[in-house]
């Protein structure tokens, strides 16, 4: 998406919850894999988040409506950050993804499983390993060193999303 479709598309967030109007710039027909969907308040902490991954999707439209759905319409928030997921894949080697662009998700069995945006990999200002051991001991709560073992699973995603 260029940088004028990214800026409709906050837009037409923030819009959905201020006005519940559903007037969106275009269909936006595009492959992808799912979405995350952040709401910030004023110091940048996320307020609430809504997320999915499925096969086969081809509108975006669709996708952020779903996203939006989701969320307490009657959240008070001060930004939106939107990551369209184009691209899910196993890393045999769980260094093997771009800490600036891509996302990663770290699964356990059933038992835990958990990802970082690039939005918030950002924040984390560390490298692979920090954002891995961070990943498993603060999201998934298990300890820090579970992604080495062979039973890990890592993820990367390739996303689309601007700051």
């Amino acid at each position: 998406m260029t940088v004028a479709q990214w800026r409709k598309v906050q837009v037409f967030i923030k819009n959905y919850f201020l006005s519940k109007e559903e007037v969106f710039p275009d269909k936006m027909l595009e492959s992808h894999k799912g979405a995350f969907l952040a709401l910030f308040d004023d110091n940048g902490n996320i307020v609430q988040e809504s997320s999915f991954l499925k096969d086969g999707l081809k509108n975006l439209h669709e996708t952020i409506v779903e996203l939006c759905e989701k969320i307490n319409k009657d959240i008070e928030f001060s930004s939106v950050q939107l990551c369209i997921v184009r691209e899910v894949s196993y890393l045999k080697n769980p260094l093997d993804w771009d800490i600036d662009h891509d996302g990663v998700c770290f699964q356990w069995g059933n038992k835990f499983k958990a990802f970082y945006m690039p939005y918030e990999i950002v924040k984390i200002n560390g490298d692979k390993v920090t954002v891995l051991d961070k990943l498993c001991s603060h999201k998934c709560e298990c300890p820090s060193s579970l992604w080495k073992m062979p039973e890990g699973l890592v993820w990367g995603l390739k996303v689309d999303w601007h700051k």
